[in-house]
């Protein structure tokens, strides 16, 4: 079966031809279903994307099961599509006349599940190159309880197993920093 993968980013308010925007829609299209991935604000900036390229997503898939009221539950690997770039400060148009091609940042996160809420240690990998096969390096390790960072999250030095920050969280909110 092949499989295909489009993406729309449809732009909102147009502010001028330049594609100045403040919202955006992204949209996630295969052969079998049509996602919404993410409705992003965008304020006063200048988007520098046109469209994105979401080719490694054509391998990456999500796994893991669900329960009987189809709530994730057990081990999961997850590979969101990054779209903090399009709502950020640095996401500025230099020259009015080009767009680009909009390349996520390829993540990978992996821990437990319980009745649809995250719970125990999970992990997050980004990788190096964006084709298979991948080159994951661990980026940072958060302990949840209840879908709520609660307990250490320790972020590592690029290329290396170095502690970059420790933070401790209560509730999703961090009370304390270590490092």
């Amino acid at each position: 079966m092949k499989q295909s993968i489009t993406i729309l980013i449809l732009f909102l308010s147009f502010q001028n031809i330049f594609c100045q925007v403040d919202s955006a829609v992204i949209i996630l299209e295969t052969d079998s279903h049509k996602d919404t991935i993410s409705i992003i604000k965008i304020s006063n900036t200048k988007t520098n994307y046109y469209k994105a390229d979401l080719t490694p997503w054509k391998v990456l898939k999500d796994s893991g099961k669900y329960n009987g009221q189809k709530e994730k539950t057990g081990f999961w690997k997850e590979y969101p599509i990054d779209t903090l770039i399009l709502s950020s400060e640095n996401n500025i148009r230099k020259q009015t006349s080009i767009s680009e091609i909009y390349k996520p940042k390829i993540i990978r996160r992996e821990g437990n599940y319980i009745n649809g809420k995250k719970d125990g240690q999970w992990k997050e990998y980004t990788a190096s190159i964006r084709k298979n096969p991948f080159f994951w390096e661990l980026g940072k390790m958060s302990e949840y309880r209840n879908d709520l960072k609660n307990g250490k999250e320790i972020w590592f030095e690029p290329f290396s197993k170095d502690t970059m920050m420790i933070f401790i969280y209560e509730d999703n909110e961090p009370v304390k920093q270590i490092k």
